[in-house]
Parts: structure tokens; sequence; C-alpha cells
């Protein structure tokens, strides 16, 4: 009825109601003012560096988790044997005995050791091994994979287009407009506004015409307008839902897109190593351990068939 100017104190309360599209939790969140759609997220470009050293072991268990896991544990067992039967065959033990355990020993430890090195080379350079040091490498496509997952299997349109559904849904949009529209300060507003706009000059011959004075229809209008914005509430839900929704699910599927791969970017090489080692590398030393045994297994193979 008014310019965009008299509209500010309308867009004041209308701006308090706000959807949480992108919060995972049931509940809804007001806010002074909601981001629309077509605003770009913001997303920090700093890291807290400070929490980030604070999750991180100590130089003993930095040591502790290197050195003494599973894996090593194997290999040093092994390596007791293997010195042993070397001791045994330097004391001219029984041939029979050296065999077994010099073979077993030997083996097991061989087969323990390939497999620990195996290991480092994922997650260390080492000089003049070439393909070692995959992981910090290839960090980029390490953190490229994983986004990549993670949009296909956690955001795809179908599932972000039933999320906004059921939160459109839920969200109380009719107690919200009954309570903005019963608010006494929204009777003076439009008051306020009903009174500019019939004051008018050509509003004001029209209602002479018809033999109308503005202050009768005030208190005539106020209650039919309050009476229709309150019956919005399900039109504007079948609005926000409907095919011509503002709610464009792929574009809020580039917004989580774009705030994934900007925190990603964020991850450094030394951050996906050790990201990877707290997950992979206690697992890894079962690979060691396993190696131990099948090389033991085979010494004692070949010693059973007395190779060599």
């Amino acid at each position: 009825m008014a310019g965009t100017g008299s509209n500010t104190e309308m867009d004041q309360k209308a701006d308090g109601v706000h959807i949480d599209i992108a919060s995972t939790s049931s509940t809804t969140t007001t806010k002074p003012r909601s981001r629309t759609i077509e605003e770009p997220l913001v997303v920090s470009d700093s890291v807290d560096s400070s929490s980030y050293r604070s999750q991180r072991p100590t130089k003993f268990e930095q040591f502790r988790d290197s050195w003494l896991h599973k894996g090593n544990i194997a290999n040093f067992i092994s390596g007791v044997i293997m010195v042993i039967g070397l001791i045994m065959k330097l004391a001219h033990a029984e041939e029979l005995a050296v065999r077994y355990v010099l073979s077993v020993g030997l083996f097991g430890f061989a087969g323990g050791v390939t497999n620990w090195i195996a290991v480092k080379m994922l997650f260390d350079k080492i000089p003049f091994v070439y393909g070692s040091g995959v992981i910090p490498r290839r960090f980029k496509e390490i953190r490229q994979t994983v986004k990549n997952t993670i949009m296909k299997t956690f955001f795809t349109e179908e599932y972000l287009h039933n999320y906004v559904r059921d939160k459109i849904n839920d969200f109380p949009l009719d107690d919200k407009i009954n309570q903005l529209m019963s608010n006494p300060r929204t009777h003076k507003i439009l008051e306020k506004k009903l009174k500019e706009t019939l004051e008018k000059p050509e509003v004001t011959m029209l209602l002479m015409m018809m033999s109308l004075q503005p202050a009768n229809l005030i208190p005539m209008l106020t209650p039919f307008i309050i009476s229709f914005g309150k019956e919005m509430g399900p039109m504007l839900k079948d609005e926000f839902l409907g095919e011509s929704s503002f709610l464009n699910i792929e574009a809020i599927r580039s917004e989580i897109d774009q705030l994934m791969e900007s925190r990603l970017e964020l991850l450094t090489a030394p951050m996906v190593k050790e990201l990877m080692e707290d997950v992979m590398r206690s697992h890894l030393s079962w690979l060691i351990i396993w190696g131990n045994i099948f090389g033991a297994l085979i010494g004692f193979l070949s010693a059973l068939a007395k190779i060599p």
C-alpha cells in the first residue's frame, strides 16, 4: 500500500521467522536476519590451531604408537627366534632343531619386516623407494574422494528435498503468522499505514465522492487484513513445497559442496596423514602380525621339505 520505505517495520517482523535448513537437529531457530538461498555461504579461512594442537598426542604417545604396537612386538619375537637359531647353528647344535628354529625365525622375521616396510611406505616417504609416501603425496586426491563420497552418499537431491519438505512441514508457520498478526504492534503498524494511504489526495477525493470518511474505514479494514494474513500460512507452505518453490534443492546442494570444498582445502598433507594414521595404523599392525605368521609357516614347511 505504501513505498518500500514504509514496510521497514513489517519486514523486521517477517524476518524473525527463520527455517534452519542446514541444521541436522529437529529444533527450529529464530534469528534477527535469515539468510536467503541466493546469499553465498561465508566460510572462515582460519583453522583453530590451538584446539588441533591440543588433540595431538604427546611425544611419548607418538613413540608408543610408532614402536610399541602389536606389529613390532611380533617382529621382535620373530627376530629373537631367528637369533636363537643362529646361536644354535654357531654352537653346532642338533641339525634338525637348528633347521626348524632358524627357518621359522628367519622367514617369519622377513615376512613381518616386509609388511612393516609396506605399511610405512603408505605414510612416509622413503628415500630412493619409488611409490613410498602415497598418502601425503596424494592428499589432495584423498580430500576430493572423501568429499565426493559424502556428497554422493549423504547429500543426494532426493534426500535434501525430503529433508527440506519435512522441516517446512514441521515448522509451525501458521502459529508464527497468527502470533505476528495478533501482536498489538502489528495492529498499530497497519493502522498507521492505512491512515497514510487513505489520507492521500486521490484517495481522499474518491472517498468524498462515496461519502466515506477515512477514520471510519480504518476499524473496518484492519480486522480484514489481519484475518487475511492469518489465512496465508497454508498457502505459504504449499508455495514453499511446490514445483515453483523458491527452495532450489540444486542450489542448496551446490552450497553444501562449496562449503565442504572450502573446509577440506584447509587440510594440509600432515593433517591428512595424521587423520589416516588415526583410522588405519592400528589395524594395519595386523598385516605385520600375519606377515610373521605366514612367514613362519612357510619357514616351517621349508624346513620340513629340507629346502634349502
